[in-house]
């Protein structure tokens, strides 16, 4: 909302509609140098860590022992064990990793498939292509659905440049050097819960499909039960049992057995043990914590007490923000914080639904807010850097950002209740309010 000074006498007007126009003088992208400064100041560092890091070396594998692709080996593989009807062999640990060896490199590192069973079916188209064309395919598709997350591909006057700059972002390149699914992500989180009120069936169908990371989706009921999205709701339940029933016609009762009791356990492990690569990713608070030294217990219930304070700092925000792009931004955000297994790439949701907001924003935000953003902005790859240094800086950049849009959500509730008493004292502004 933005309330607009009269010129010399005319009436005060007030636009209170939740998105500006993208071609109106107050959606002039403000925030715009200040993603260009953070993008291309990061580009360089970004890019040397990510030939250091995921670059192959004479044996084909990069310094960690992976293969080109990293990430979407187990996209690919998961795919293509389930299409040749070797699904037990996904969630038994060893004998994926032999499979694994056999078919990749016998020097290729430990992985497992983490994601439940009823994301295989989404996985089988991979697995009609052969790895060397699916990973390109699947960089693309990645990039284009994140680009599409952040409202890139709207029709706007600008864009290219919008298109552009996503592309060269920091968390797009970290999504492509490492082959992440977050792409995909994104557009079913983002605009999931953007569609809640004009499209609630097909949002909800989206957020069912996003229950094959379920651990990005805890704030998601927050934000539907508390803007009265029933029908989004009911949708992506019923989305969600749907798909995990169409696994198991698939493939039988047994890979969720296994799950349970094989992968869910390792994953615990995995959280549990600060070490590995996995651990020069995490961003969690709880992480943050067990690499200043915490005992992982007492780390977990710390960060037990910080998710229930962000997910009630969302709560409250969703339910005053007058602004849903602002209010997906803040829950976006609040559901990596909350998770103990986040990840650097993990902030694809947030970072889209960042841009869709910084995109349409009627007004710039302060300096402090700005700096704010520009840092998260720049952080991705450094983040990796920071944590294998033993500066972990993730939780504390993701807190000032979260900071700077409650902050924003604040004062726009504060913009939108001024505006109503002066509707109810000014009958011109009252009428144009009510209309």
């Amino acid at each position: 909302m933005q309330l607009e000074p009269p010129a010399t006498g005319e009436p005060m007007t007030m636009n209170l509609h939740p998105f500006a126009d993208p071609a109106s003088p107050a959606a002039a992208w403000p925030t715009r140098r200040v993603l260009w400064i953070a993008t291309l100041a990061a580009m360089v560092p970004s890019l040397l860590l990510a030939v250091m890091i995921f670059a192959p070396l004479a044996d084909g594998l990069d310094r960690y022992g992976y293969v080109p692709g990293r990430d979407f080996v187990n996209f690919w593989l998961g795919g293509r064990l389930a299409l040749e009807g070797r699904v037990a062999a996904i969630y038994d640990l060893d004998a994926y990793h032999a499979v694994l060896k056999a078919m990749f490199a016998p020097a290729e590192r430990f992985m497992n498939f983490s994601y439940p069973p009823h994301a295989l079916a989404l996985l089988l188209p991979l697995a009609l292509l052969p790895y060397s064309i699916a990973l390109p395919v699947w960089l693309l598709a990645g990039l284009t659905a994140f680009v599409a997350a952040a409202g890139g591909l709207v029709a706007a006057q600008d864009r290219r440049p919008r298109i552009v700059l996503l592309a060269l972002s920091p968390i797009a390149l970290l999504m492509l050097a490492i082959a992440q699914a977050t792409g995909f992500l994104a557009l079913l989180f983002v605009a999931g819960l953007a569609l809640s009120k004009r499209r609630p069936v097909v949002a909800g169908v989206l957020l069912g499909l996003l229950t094959i990371k379920p651990q990005l989706g805890l704030l998601i009921p927050v934000y539907l039960v508390l803007r009265g999205a029933w029908t989004t709701v009911a949708t992506a339940a019923v989305t969600a049992i749907a798909l995990a029933g169409l696994s198991v016609v698939l493939f039988g009762i047994e890979p969720w057995r296994a799950y349970v009791e094989v992968t869910l356990p390792y994953q615990a492990r995995v959280i549990a043990e600060p070490y590995g690569f996995v651990w020069t990713l995490m961003i969690s608070p709880y992480a943050w914590l067990c690499q200043l030294g915490v005992a992982a217990p007492l780390a977990m219930k710390l960060h037990v007490a910080a998710a229930l304070a962000v997910a009630a700092l969302v709560g409250l925000a969703v339910r005053r923000c007058n602004d849903d792009r602002l209010a997906i931004a803040i829950t976006a955000l609040g559901a990596v914080l909350v998770t103990p297994y986040s990840l650097t790439y993990d902030l694809t949701l947030p970072a889209a639904a960042l841009f869709a907001w910084l995109a349409q924003a009627e007004r710039p935000p302060e300096r402090w807010q700005s700096a704010a953003i520009g840092l998260f902005w720049a952080s991705p790859f450094v983040l990796m850097w920071l944590n294998v240094s033993g500066i972990p800086l993730g939780p504390p950049i993701l807190a000032g950002l979260f900071a700077a849009l409650l902050v924003e959500a604040r004062q726009q509730h504060g913009t939108r209740i001024n505006a109503v008493r002066e509707g109810l004292r000014n009958p011109t502004i009252g009428a144009t309010f009510a209309s």
